[in-house]
């Protein structure tokens, strides 16, 4: 039998549109075929349809997201449509976001209409695949700052500025704010508050539309900024009770919830030890560990340890780091099985 001959690559070529998409901004609707939307959309699965078998109107122009003050755009409605239809038209071109605030608008109308958690995972990929992800951060109108959330670690401090290193360290860090400008002073605070609430909305987004991978990312990024603790942009309880907020909370995915509460157990023992020493040789085992430790002049291995308290103060050249020393337990590998077990097991039951 001859194989039938291919001369398109996608099967809507010799069908009409039959789906008017009406926005605010233009005159004239955008067209699409209602049979792509229905796979990926449910307020389309939702449309009324003609009873005379005519074109389906979908009218958005009194659709505002969530964040914004005026209907959604044409434009965005638009790359939604490439969107949906690369899946279905392998010539159907689509310009993936390349930063968080470039998917924000798409990620939330996507998220308004219903889409499925196909199309939502694309838009997921496509974050996840810039290398140099990053959270914008706008501080008194007028001070735009990057900070990368993926292998970076940032310290704020009068004496030095906001600096941004490599982890792993290369030595090198980068001055996103010397410590001679003028502005830091008085917008210290300002990054430290903009950066939870960055951190809070799209923890809260990431959660509600259940983008597992962008959450971890997201975590680790806050965990790594906690080593710093108080030289870092996240130094305090107030910051984290921000980012942590009862929205966050309540959309968190369930796993993460579960992962979190076994982890616990494990590393939350009722043991302290505190240690006092001096010339004592200390090494650190993770790279933020010892990015941190760079940073502040540490480059010997001998320091001294004090005890103050039932925390033990390590202290360097250019600054101190708090250790909290715990005995017994299960160590950080044996502890991570544990959980991977725990959590396989729930998935395969539920």
């Amino acid at each position: 039998m001859p194989k039938r001959k291919r001369t398109s690559s996608c099967m809507l070529d010799d069908e009409e549109p039959d789906l008017r998409i009406l926005v605010a901004d233009r005159e004239e609707p955008l067209l699409a075929h209602h049979r792509v939307l229905n796979l990926f959309s449910q307020c389309v699965k939702d449309l009324p349809t003609n009873a005379d078998g005519g074109p389906t109107a979908w009218d958005l122009r009194q659709l505002v997201l969530e964040g914004e003050s005026a209907p959604v755009s044409g434009d965005v409605v638009q790359r939604y449509l490439d969107l949906t239809y690369s899946r279905v038209d392998s010539e159907r071109g689509f310009e993936a976001p390349q930063s968080l605030e470039a998917a924000r608008p798409l990620l939330v109308f996507a998220d308004a209409v219903g889409s499925s958690a196909t199309i939502l995972g694309l838009l997921e990929q496509s974050l996840l695949g810039v290398s140099d992800l990053c959270l914008h951060l706008v501080v008194n109108g007028g001070l735009d700052v990057q900070l990368q959330l993926r292998e970076r670690l940032y310290t704020l401090a009068s004496p030095s500025g906001l600096r941004e290193f490599k982890v792993p360290t290369d030595g090198n860090p980068a001055h996103l704010i010397p410590r001679d400008d003028p502005r830091l002073p008085t917008h210290s605070a300002a990054i430290r508050a903009a950066a939870a609430s960055a951190l809070e909305e799209w923890m809260y987004l990431a959660g509600r539309m259940r983008l597992l991978a962008l959450l971890r990312v997201l975590l680790g990024f806050v965990k790594t900024q906690l080593v710093p603790w108080t030289h870092g942009i996240i130094p305090e309880e107030r910051s984290l009770k921000r980012i942590y907020s009862p929205r966050v909370l309540q959309c968190m995915p369930h796993e993460l919830l579960l992962e979190a509460f076994v982890r616990d157990t494990l590393t939350d023992l009722p043991s302290r030890v505190a240690l006092e020493g001096m010339g004592v040789s200390a090494s650190m085992a993770t790279p933020a560990d010892a990015t941190y430790r760079s940073s502040l002049g540490a480059q010997p291995k001998a320091v001294t340890l004090e005890c103050s308290g039932s925390q033990t103060v390590m202290h360097m050249a250019r600054g101190s780091i708090t250790l909290h020393v715990r005995s017994g337990g299960p160590p950080p590998s044996a502890c991570a099985k544990v959980v991977n077990a725990v959590l396989d097991q729930w998935a395969q039951s539920s």
